[in-house]
């Protein structure tokens, strides 16, 4: 999202939508990409999922709520 009070989804984001909405894996792959190089929490949410050859969702939940320095509390995980 870009803009102060208000707010508008970025090209990237615009982009993203058009490429689920019209079933284009490819342009979705590469969207997804880059929504992730540009986030540093993603990065290393990616990379720690790399590292453990893969995480089941129970154990991925409990460690973004651990990197974000939340609580692992039902509130937390639904969010």
């Amino acid at each position: 999202m870009e803009g102060g009070k208000a707010k508008n989804p970025s090209d990237l984001c615009i982009r993203l939508a058009r490429a689920l909405e019209h079933e284009m894996p490819d342009e979705i792959k590469a969207s997804w990409q880059s929504v992730i190089q540009q986030s540093e929490f993603l990065t290393k949410m990616l990379s720690a999922v790399r590292i453990r050859r893969g995480m089941d969702q129970s154990t991925f939940q409990g460690h973004i709520a651990y990197s974000a320095g939340q609580p692992r509390k039902p509130e937390v995980i639904t969010g």
